[in-house]
């Protein structure tokens, strides 16, 4: 025959089991860079939105003034009405051909620059000093001076989004050029490699993304 536990025994296992598992939770979710289940991710994502829309809609009929705060049926009709009456595809067509165009004229010119910032002190020497001075400035700020300048046409448009990128850009790849070793480019200075064929061929890949 088993022995049965006593019940003053029995609670303060159970007890114990319970503490051991809520420390477990605790370290799991409260830990610094800690990954956690991604069911649990799931679930906050999930969460989080649908605690803004709780929010919004509670917001809307708290504060009964569409103007400040509309109801979420009411923005899901002028977005659909806006969709097919007012040309709105036709906006974000443009808006993202205006963006596309000024990164890609902003990288053009960024990359060789950075990559030269950081391959040569002379260069760096010469240009981080007025790209550190401008850099901090909101590409907004600008607008008056180049309404001033170019008028409102497109190219107003592109030299706002190539004054947000280009300054920013240029000094990221000026860091990524300082990562990449010494003694790659060394190597390949030996094997008679030039200064653009060493960094085609060793020099980018180190700096690119991804493993090297």
């Amino acid at each position: 025959m088993s022995e049965r536990v006593p019940a003053t025994q029995a609670a303060p296992a159970s007890t114990a089991r319970v503490q051991r598992r809520r420390r477990g939770l605790l370290r799991t979710y409260l830990t610094p860079k800690q990954a956690i289940p991604r069911t649990a991710r799931l679930v906050l994502a999930i969460g989080s939105v649908v605690v803004i829309v709780t929010f919004w809609s509670l917001g809307s009929i708290l504060i009964d003034n569409p103007l400040f705060l509309p109801s979420l049926p009411r923005v899901a009709r002028a977005w659909i009405d806006m969709v097919q009456h007012l040309h709105f595809l036709d906006d974000v067509a443009w808006s993202s051909f205006r963006i596309i165009a000024g990164f890609l004229v902003a990288a053009a010119m960024a990359v060789p620059l950075g990559l030269l910032m950081g391959s040569f002190e002379v260069v760096r020497s010469f240009f981080q000093p007025p790209i550190n001075a401008i850099r901090y400035m909101p590409a907004s700020a600008f607008i008056p001076l180049l309404i001033v300048l170019q008028g409102l046409g497109e190219q107003e448009k592109l030299t706002v989004i190539w004054i947000g990128v280009f300054f920013q850009l240029v000094l990221m790849v000026v860091d990524i050029g300082h990562r990449v070793r010494d003694e790659m480019l060394n190597v390949a200075y030996t094997l008679g490699a030039s200064f653009p064929m060493s960094w085609m061929r060793c020099g980018s890949r180190w700096a690119g993304p991804g493993p090297t």
